[in-house]
């Protein structure tokens, strides 16, 4: 039985340092914790032999509200909080509103500039604009503002509103799929004879405390 007990324990860290070996490109969370409305700094591990690319926004951790999700989820890591030791998907943060909705000028203004802003961000993604380079065996670490709330044509949208002892952890997989229909081949026939290959399989960061203020 104690046999047994030791066997399979060592098939566990089998199983676990090959997972390891397999996750050629890696985040890490430099910042000991992190707070709402603070710079995050988030390390982009590649150490593997290949060069790879990413459509990340290399401008913003946060989810654009007034964006499709599905380009959300493409260019953004999708945030994990642990509450508690319990683990909260949230997904997109939770809106509430500031306001009543109206049509008032502001807000059909700001409706329209979201709208026009995902058209020139789908056109950017098309053509590879929005790609992060990692080279062989490099890391590039990303300086970039991350929020727990953000107002969006009035209305106020957040992530995490349960107080306790909480972390966070950033997890990206870049969607295959989506990527296959949106991605002028042409373009990316060139980035690849340049010998950089798009990552698809998906990235783990560190977990670290979140600070709710």
């Amino acid at each position: 039985m104690r046999f047994l007990i030791i066997v399979v324990g060592l098939l566990l860290i089998s199983c676990e340092n090959k997972n390891l070996i397999e996750s050629e490109v890696l985040f890490k969370i430099q910042n000991k914790e992190v707070y709402s409305k603070n710079i995050l700094e988030l390390k982009i591990i590649n150490k593997s032999n290949n060069d790879y690319f990413l459509c990340l926004d290399t401008t913003s951790m946060y989810f654009n509200p007034g964006v499709d999700y599905k380009i959300n989820e493409f260019i953004h890591p999708k945030p994990i909080f642990y509450l508690n030791d319990e683990i909260i998907d949230v997904g997109y943060p939770l809106s509430s509103m500031i306001k009543p909705m109206s049509l008032d000028t502001a807000h059909y203004n700001c409706v329209k500039r979201n709208i026009e802003y995902s058209q020139e961000l789908l056109e950017d993604l098309r053509k590879l604009k929005k790609i992060l380079l990692i080279k062989s065996n490099t890391n590039v670490t990303l300086k970039l503002p991350f929020n727990n709330s953000q107002i969006w044509c009035n209305e106020l949208y957040t992530y995490i509103r349960e107080e306790g002892s909480c972390k966070i952890q950033f997890k990206y997989k870049m969607n295959k799929a989506y990527f296959d229909r949106i991605v002028d081949k042409k373009l990316l026939l060139e980035l690849q004879q340049k010998k950089y290959k798009p990552y698809f399989k998906e990235i783990v960061s560190n977990k670290v405390p979140f600070i709710l203020k």
